[in-house]
């Protein structure tokens, strides 16, 4: 209803701060639908989601895991912005092809970004967390196997009581 490409190309070049504005209401109002699905939405429809508190926790561990981990590498203040930035091109880009292709021409905000669409983006930023000050060996390896065990049994629950578990909405005997 109302998409064209086109037009939508016409659009954002008649108006030239609409872009800037779909990319930072898109960042700011839409992140409900991107971020939790980036750690765990399944279904063809994202009709299946993990735990809202498994959402939180996953990030808190990414980022904790990030900026501890130690590594062999150190990124100067300069080699971080680049990725930063690097990051935020590639998600104005992405949001970009998904206005031109989705959105109704003139719409303010891209809501149909998956958490998938970012997986080659998210690094990128994580990589901005690593510090010189804070490294821990065996924490953060420890952590992340017992998370990685913890959380497939959490998806294989899920996918299970969706998929698989037969659902009776109502039951009849017959004697």
């Amino acid at each position: 209803a109302g998409v064209d490409s086109q037009k939508q190309t016409e659009h954002l070049m008649t108006h030239k701060m609409h872009l800037p504005k779909v990319i930072l209401r898109t960042i700011t109002g839409n992140a409900s639908m991107y971020l939790p699905s980036y750690i765990g939405a399944f279904g063809t429809y994202l009709d299946t989601w993990m735990p809202l508190g498994f959402v939180i926790i996953s990030f808190v561990l990414i980022i904790f895991v990030a900026s501890t981990v130690k590594n062999d590498f150190f990124l100067s203040p300069f080699q971080k912005s680049v990725f930063f930035i690097t990051a935020l091109s590639l998600f104005s880009l992405l949001v970009l092809s998904q206005h031109l292709i989705w959105n109704a021409v003139g719409n303010d905000a891209v809501d149909s970004i998956q958490g998938r669409y970012l997986v080659p983006i998210f690094p990128l930023l994580f990589i901005c967390f690593g510090n010189r000050w804070i490294q821990l060996k065996t924490i953060p390896v420890l952590l992340v196997i017992l998370f990685v065990f913890v959380s497939n049994s959490m998806v294989c629950e899920v996918l299970y009581e969706r998929y698989v578990k037969e659902i009776y909405l109502e039951r009849v005997a017959i004697k």
